[in-house]
């Protein structure tokens, strides 16, 4: 089978990072994608690098002839059974140039509430072959926000960790980058900012354990800039409250699991979310962790059983769940334990796979009928 995945850009993050362990696992299992998109983005070479084809067609406005001219080039020329679009502006590409031409599978990633993002998924969803739900949580979402009663042919995918890719043998640590000793607590959380992902509140709850005398140091992990608001309000409050020696901000980074390998406890602090790669990342590599207590989290920790969750921009709650993690280490380490052996079993890349192959062979025979 030839799957074309389209997607805007291979900026790091959880939808890039999953696209590269799907196309991996893909190609072991004698299946061919090929990944379009329209800039030359930081994880493009990492793509190549992995025997995957990545064609880049720069595109200038919203409705650009020459983008869409090459995206139906691809499809005849590549012989592509399916198209897997990740965001819904290139499923709204996909539907222009090859409605009813071949199958149009869209995930859902992530929903935005601005008005013209609502509209656009409301439209998609209704015309898309099969729609790919990240986790349950999202159907309940999409339908308060997109006035949908029902989601047409929807199918529950979770994302999947590649476990080869959690293998690191580095002997050096994060701590020895940042001259943390080994005595030293050590937080994280990783997320670029932007305003789904909360990291002011676990900045709050930094400076809240500090004011009760528990001295921890932190770490932020992803694309962050003087054009993002949050991660200026993080920086200006870490400044205020003389933080700058136990808060890092380290941007987007390669070596995710030598950061994760180096904490005491990894903290997703989200105001909304699909899913929550980076979580899951962590808890498959045994790290203690405590998300924020929303709908989804609730879903994938099994309601807090393998990561305590603390109310959503609580600082002080947060505050109490990561001095509780750290002061009950044991506790802690046994719930690590537990949650490694859950996600092992049901969010891996081999399951994520082969669930996504189930649902593109039925949209292909659901296509052929409706021919």
């Amino acid at each position: 089978m030839v799957i074309l995945h389209i997607i805007d850009t291979l900026r790091r993050g959880g939808t890039e990072i999953l696209l590269l362990d799907t196309c991996i696992e893909l190609r072991e299992l004698k299946h061919t994608s090929i990944v379009y998109c329209s800039e030359e983005s930081p994880m493009v070479n990492e793509f190549r690098e992995n025997g995957i084809q990545v064609i880049v067609q720069k595109r200038t406005r919203s409705i650009d002839l020459q983008y869409l001219r090459r995206l139906r080039e691809i499809v005849l020329q590549e012989g592509v059974d399916i198209v897997h679009c990740h965001q819904s502006l290139g499923t709204f590409y996909a539907l222009i140039v090859l409605f009813k031409r071949v199958p149009i599978v869209s995930t859902i990633h992530s929903l935005s509430p601005k008005l013209h993002h609502r509209l656009l998924n409301s439209l998609v969803i209704r015309l898309s072959t099969a729609n790919i739900l990240v986790s349950s949580s999202v159907r309940s979402a999409i339908q308060r926000m997109l006035w949908l009663q029902n989601i047409p042919n929807e199918f529950v995918v979770y994302n999947g960790i590649s476990s080869k890719r959690l293998q690191d043998v580095s002997l050096n640590t994060l701590r020895d980058e940042l001259s943390i000793s080994d005595s030293d607590v050590l937080l994280g959380m990783i997320g670029n900012f932007y305003y789904v992902k909360d990291q002011l509140t676990v900045c709050k709850a930094v400076n809240e354990l500090h004011i009760r005398g528990v001295k921890v140091h932190c770490v932020f992990v992803g694309h962050g800039d003087r054009n993002s608001n949050e991660y200026v309000q993080c920086e200006s409050y870490i400044q205020d409250n003389e933080l700058e020696h136990y808060v890092h901000f380290l941007g987007e980074r390669q070596d995710i699991v030598r950061i994760l390998r180096s904490l005491d406890l990894f903290v997703f602090s989200t105001n909304s979310d699909t899913f929550g790669i980076a979580l899951i990342e962590a808890m498959m590599l045994g790290i203690p962790s405590i998300a924020s207590d929303i709908e989804v989290m609730r879903e994938i920790t099994c309601n807090g059983l393998y990561a305590p969750l603390f109310e959503r921009k609580n600082y002080e709650q947060a505050a109490d769940c990561i001095h509780d993690a750290i002061s009950n280490t044991e506790k802690s380490q046994q719930r690590a334990i537990s949650a490694c052996a859950y996600v092992k079993s049901e969010f891996t890349i081999e399951r994520h796979v082969q669930r996504m192959l189930d649902v593109y062979h039925e949209s292909v025979e659901y296509h052929s009928r409706k021919k």
